[in-house]
């Protein structure tokens, strides 16, 4: 009896890890739902909506983005390590086996946003998303001397002035 009382407080505390959509649960767009943005909508034919939301769910957790899931209204609230705010909705398409994913910014960087929504759609079609995905910027400190002004180089300030009377 004990064990079953701590089950349940345990399924009332956690967080929800997996997005469960049922295959019949997806609304259709309404006809006075403003149009759709081309660059961040993303039409699947011929899958399932449980289909879809799994492989979203797999990328999500890939790229280590944090989710709150809703079944019930099948979207899902999104923010990435460097803070970029989205929210992803599926919707019913036209067809019955045509799932609609639409990834709206909330708030953030729009390239980081922009760069997030072409690997989650591409990944909701089944495409490769690796070789599409940009490599990270990297920087020289001596591009960018405020850069090397943090707290794990206190004599970062000596550095520079090093530096420069060197050249000088």
């Amino acid at each position: 009896n004990t064990q079953n009382t701590q089950n349940n407080n345990n399924n009332n505390n956690s967080v929800k890890t997996m997005w469960n959509i049922k295959d019949d649960s997806l609304q259709p767009l309404s006809p006075f739902f403003p149009p759709l943005n081309p660059q961040c909508t993303g039409y699947v034919m011929q899958s399932s909506p449980s289909c879809v939301a799994e492989q979203i769910c797999a990328h999500l957790k890939k790229q280590s983005i944090v989710v709150d899931y809703n079944n019930e209204l099948c979207n899902a609230s999104c923010m990435t390590v460097d803070r970029v705010s989205f929210h992803i909705n599926l919707y019913q398409g036209s067809n019955a086996d045509t799932v609609i994913v639409e990834v709206m910014r909330k708030r953030g960087d729009i390239m980081s946003f922009h760069r997030h929504t072409r690997a989650i759609i591409n990944e909701a079609q089944g495409k490769e998303t690796t070789s599409r995905m940009p490599k990270a910027i990297v920087s020289s400190t001596l591009e960018f001397p405020r850069l090397m002004l943090c707290s794990e180089r206190p004599n970062a300030i000596a550095v520079t002035k090093r530096r420069a009377r060197s050249i000088e």
